[in-house]
């Protein structure tokens, strides 16, 4: 099993980020936002990550919840873990998971603008605890009823409050990888919906069939933007370029652990299709196995399945 690795964040987060990669628009956001959300913290010290969750689940298996079309088919598995195992899960997987009786034990999420409250708008989230960026439109904070930790954005934060910083590779799912498996130590750590792509070039198949509903904005641009690949079973699938950057980003850092802690770390796929694992043929950092199998071989002693 994993033995105490102070330096697991520290590989997951890098000392610096280039903000040339970001936009202008969005930078714009988080400036107003950051400045909006410091009066506040002032009036409030806000929670933070930092000192409230350093190896809270430590050897505990953990589950990452993404909002991937394959989603749809494991309810009935997440179910069994529900209240058992850590939960994590990013803002776009919460209205289904909650459709189906599935409650978080957190909600992650990163966006700037007012986008996230899409995804909650509808779900009373006064018994939810949500991770959340500095930088986040104060509406989204308002809109959030229960519990808020806040992580430190690397832009636009000038660091009055020290609450812990969290890297973000292109998505939600990553600053969540980066929070569960860098900061709370889990292990192992097994994904679920984790797609990074859709089984259809159109963008109905993008989310859960049972989930939120895009935006028409984003409807727009997956129409246009997204591109041909091949997912684990060697079946063709679709993407975007944010979705396949995120899951290069989330290979590579799986593959880094590993190397750092090949004796004790575990990482399992069970997400059931998608892209995640394509690249991580030889070595295998990543067991592919379905969510059934995983919460067998590894939650045995939570669930009473062995």
């Amino acid at each position: 099993m994993l033995k105490r690795q102070s330096f697991r964040l520290g590989v997951i987060v890098p000392e610096s980020i280039d903000i040339r990669r970001t936009s202008k628009e969005k930078r714009s956001w988080w400036k107003k936002n950051y400045a909006d959300n410091l009066e506040r913290f002032k009036r409030e010290k806000p929670k933070g990550i930092k000192g409230n969750f350093e190896e809270r689940f430590f050897n505990v298996p953990g589950f990452l919840v993404a909002a991937g079309p394959s989603l749809d088919k494991n309810m009935g598995e997440l179910k069994k873990i529900n209240g058992k195992c850590p939960i994590f899960a990013v803002d776009a997987a919460l209205p289904v998971l909650v459709k189906n009786g599935i409650r978080p034990d957190y909600v992650i999420t990163v966006e700037g603008d007012e986008e996230a409250i899409w995804f909650w708008e509808d779900i009373d989230t006064s018994d939810y605890t949500l991770i959340c960026t500095t930088v986040a439109s104060p509406k989204v904070i308002d809109s959030w009823k229960g519990d808020i930790y806040f992580y430190n954005a690397w832009t636009d934060d000038d660091g009055t409050f020290d609450l812990g910083r969290l890297w973000s590779g292109g998505n939600v799912s990553t600053t969540m990888f980066s929070f569960a498996v860098g900061i709370c130590a889990i292990n192992p750590t097994i994904f679920v919906g984790h797609d990074f792509s859709f089984p259809e070039p159109k963008p109905e198949f993008y989310f859960p069939k049972d989930g939120t509903r895009l935006r028409d904005l984003c409807y727009e641009d997956i129409k246009k933007t997204s591109f041909e690949t091949v997912d684990i079973y060697g079946n063709k699938v679709y993407t975007i370029g944010q979705l396949f950057f995120s899951r290069n980003w989330t290979e590579q850092w799986i593959l880094k652990i590993y190397h750092l802690e090949y004796r004790w770390t575990i990482f399992v796929n069970a997400t059931e299709g998608g892209i995640l694992g394509v690249n991580l043929r030889s070595p295998k950092p990543l067991e592919q196995i379905t969510l059934k199998e995983a919460i067998r071989k590894y939650c045995g002693l939570y669930t009473g399945e062995m």
